[in-house]
Formats: structure tokens, C-alpha cells, sequence
């Protein structure tokens, strides 16, 4: 096949996918069959990784989305933990030191 003819090809499984919805298939589909082509598997096996790949891609988007769609609460950490040491040691300062207002036991 010429040059011409194979890029008409790969522009046509391209707007196929598009339409199709298929993006994974349409992004990696001159990957996965040259790995096919270098493995020497058939094209019932190289249509076995396409699909599989365009599945595991959209069951990982799925769950991206439903994730953010559930709008959990940001996750908060103690990214001042200095802070709360200097805490404890005022008070544990003030309990170690009576004040002058109050009286003695």
C-alpha cells in the first residue's frame, strides 16, 4: 500500500471512532497494532486489546466522575502541626505556672 492510502485509512478509523464515540480506540489504535504486528497475533486478538482497552478506560472515567459527582467533602489535614505544638506548650506553660490574680492554695 502506498503512503497516501495508508493515512487515508488511519483518517478514516479516526472520524469512525469519533463517531462512534471510541476515543481510545481512535488515540491508540496505530500502538496497539503494531504491538499486534510485533507479537504476531491474530486480528481477532488484536480486536480482543482494542476493545479492552476503550473498556478499562471507560470504567476509569466512569468512576472519576462518580466520584466527583458525589461532591465528597475536600479532605483536611494538619498541615500546621507546628502550630498546635506551640499550642500545647503555652497551655502547658500556664498550667505550670499559677497566675498572680489567682489565689493559693
Amino acid at each position: 500500500m502506498s503512503a497516501g492510502t495508508v493515512q487515508a485509512q488511519q483518517s478514516t478509523i479516526r472520524e469512525y471512532t469519533r463517531q462512534l464515540h471510541l476515543p481510545t480506540i481512535g488515540g491508540q489504535f496505530l500502538k496497539l497494532a503494531e504491538e499486534a504486528i510485533q507479537q504476531k497475533q491474530g486480528h481477532v486478538a488484536f480486536l480482543e486489546v482494542l476493545l479492552r482497552t476503550e473498556l478499562e478506560e471507560r470504567e476509569r472515567n466512569a468512576i472519576a466522575r462518580r466520584i466527583h459527582e458525589a461532591k465528597f467533602p475536600k479532605v483536611k489535614t494538619f498541615a500546621y502541626r507546628h502550630h498546635f505544638g506551640m499550642i500545647i506548650d503555652i497551655t502547658s506553660e500556664c498550667q505550670q505556672k499559677p497566675r498572680r490574680d489567682a489565689p493559693l492554695r
